[in-house]
């Protein structure tokens, strides 16, 4: 989960800065090297959350 919000927000500063382009470049590639076994989970996990806090 670390590495997913360190993601979105890289991807929000490049955005921020101007480069929406490789913005949405970035994130589908982080999207399709995601192994199969994390692409077959939700994104957000209730049960999950719910345990952290």
């Amino acid at each position: 989960m670390k590495v997913d919000i360190a993601l979105l927000h890289a991807v929000v500063a490049v955005a921020q800065a101007g480069g929406f382009r490789e913005a949405a470049r970035v994130t589908l590639v982080a999207i399709v090297s995601r192994p199969p076994a994390l692409l077959s989970r939700p994104a957000f996990d209730p049960g999950t959350a719910s345990r952290l806090y």
